[in-house]
Protein backbone atom coordinates (compact mmCIF):
# COMPACT_ATOMS: atom_id res chain seq x y z
CA UNK A 1 0.00 0.00 0.00
CA UNK A 2 1.54 3.24 -1.03
CA UNK A 3 0.71 6.68 1.26
CA UNK A 4 -0.12 9.93 -0.79
CA UNK A 5 3.58 10.58 -1.26
CA UNK A 6 4.26 7.44 -3.07
CA UNK A 7 6.16 5.59 -0.35
CA UNK A 8 5.41 2.34 1.11
CA UNK A 9 2.96 2.05 4.10
CA UNK A 10 4.11 -0.24 6.93
CA UNK A 11 2.01 -1.30 9.95
CA UNK A 12 4.44 -0.45 12.94
CA UNK A 13 5.85 -3.57 14.88
CA UNK A 14 6.69 -1.57 17.95
CA UNK A 15 5.51 -2.60 21.20
CA UNK A 16 3.24 0.24 22.55
CA UNK A 17 4.42 1.79 26.10
CA UNK A 18 8.15 0.30 25.16
CA UNK A 19 11.13 2.08 26.12
CA UNK A 20 13.54 2.05 23.04
CA UNK A 21 15.77 4.46 24.02
CA UNK A 22 17.47 1.90 26.39
CA UNK A 23 19.89 -1.04 26.21
CA UNK A 24 18.35 -3.28 23.99
CA UNK A 25 18.89 -6.15 21.84
CA UNK A 26 17.52 -6.59 18.77
CA UNK A 27 16.26 -9.64 16.17
CA UNK A 28 16.27 -8.18 12.79
CA UNK A 29 15.57 -10.03 9.47
CA UNK A 30 16.36 -8.33 6.79
CA UNK A 31 15.14 -9.19 3.20
CA UNK A 32 16.31 -9.24 -0.20
CA UNK A 33 14.00 -7.15 -2.67
CA UNK A 34 11.00 -9.35 -3.61
CA UNK A 35 12.68 -12.03 -1.67
CA UNK A 36 14.78 -13.04 -4.57
CA UNK A 37 17.43 -15.90 -3.85
CA UNK A 38 20.08 -13.77 -4.34
CA UNK A 39 22.07 -14.31 -1.18
CA UNK A 40 23.00 -18.12 -1.58
CA UNK A 41 21.79 -21.30 -1.91
CA UNK A 42 21.16 -24.37 0.44
CA UNK A 43 23.18 -27.18 0.30
CA UNK A 44 23.13 -30.44 2.49
CA UNK A 45 21.37 -28.29 4.82
CA UNK A 46 23.56 -25.88 4.53
CA UNK A 47 24.25 -22.12 2.88
CA UNK A 48 26.43 -21.83 0.42
CA UNK A 49 26.90 -18.48 -0.14
CA UNK A 50 26.81 -16.46 -3.80
CA UNK A 51 29.46 -13.74 -4.40
CA UNK A 52 26.66 -11.50 -2.86
CA UNK A 53 25.98 -13.43 0.06
CA UNK A 54 29.56 -13.13 0.54
CA UNK A 55 29.75 -9.20 0.31
CA UNK A 56 26.57 -9.08 2.67
CA UNK A 57 28.86 -11.15 5.30
CA UNK A 58 31.73 -9.30 5.35
CA UNK A 59 29.43 -5.65 5.03
CA UNK A 60 27.71 -6.76 8.03
CA UNK A 61 31.04 -7.76 10.18
CA UNK A 62 32.17 -4.27 9.45
CA UNK A 63 29.14 -3.07 11.82
CA UNK A 64 31.00 -2.48 14.34
CA UNK A 65 33.49 -0.66 13.09
CA UNK A 66 31.37 1.63 10.77
CA UNK A 67 28.58 2.05 13.93
CA UNK A 68 30.55 2.23 17.23
CA UNK A 69 28.40 1.37 19.83
CA UNK A 70 27.02 -0.86 18.07
CA UNK A 71 27.47 -4.65 19.12
CA UNK A 72 26.76 -8.04 16.90
CA UNK A 73 25.39 -11.14 18.25
CA UNK A 74 24.76 -14.09 16.03
CA UNK A 75 23.92 -13.85 12.49
CA UNK A 76 22.87 -16.25 9.78
CA UNK A 77 22.37 -15.54 6.39
CA UNK A 78 20.21 -17.42 4.38
CA UNK A 79 19.19 -17.64 0.56
CA UNK A 80 16.82 -14.54 0.46
CA UNK A 81 17.46 -13.00 3.93
CA UNK A 82 19.67 -12.47 7.02
CA UNK A 83 18.39 -12.86 10.68
CA UNK A 84 20.84 -11.16 13.36
CA UNK A 85 20.66 -10.08 16.88
CA UNK A 86 22.12 -6.42 17.53
CA UNK A 87 23.03 -5.03 21.01
CA UNK A 88 22.11 -1.21 20.64
CA UNK A 89 23.12 0.65 24.29
CA UNK A 90 21.12 3.79 25.18
CA UNK A 91 22.89 6.89 24.09
CA UNK A 92 24.90 5.77 21.51
CA UNK A 93 25.27 8.17 19.32
CA UNK A 94 27.44 11.54 19.45
CA UNK A 95 25.59 14.00 21.72
CA UNK A 96 23.96 11.17 23.53
CA UNK A 97 21.03 10.71 21.20
CA UNK A 98 19.13 8.25 22.69
CA UNK A 99 15.67 8.77 21.03
CA UNK A 100 13.85 9.81 18.14
CA UNK A 101 13.45 13.01 19.09
CA UNK A 102 17.12 13.63 20.08
CA UNK A 103 17.97 12.08 16.54
CA UNK A 104 15.78 14.27 14.92
CA UNK A 105 17.11 17.38 16.57
CA UNK A 106 21.18 16.65 16.00
CA UNK A 107 19.49 15.61 12.26
CA UNK A 108 18.25 19.33 12.24
CA UNK A 109 21.34 20.81 13.81
CA UNK A 110 23.62 19.31 10.82
CA UNK A 111 20.85 20.46 7.89
CA UNK A 112 19.78 16.33 7.59
CA UNK A 113 16.49 15.26 6.04
CA UNK A 114 14.46 13.73 8.77
CA UNK A 115 11.40 12.70 6.87
CA UNK A 116 12.68 9.16 7.01
CA UNK A 117 13.13 9.29 11.15
CA UNK A 118 9.95 7.62 12.96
Amino acid sequence: MLTSMGRTFRRSVRLTGFDYAGDCIYFITICSDRRRTILGAMHEEQIVLSQLGIIVQEEWLRTEEVRPGVHLGEFQIMPNHLHALLFIPAARMPGGVGTVQDLRKLMHRQGTDDRSVH
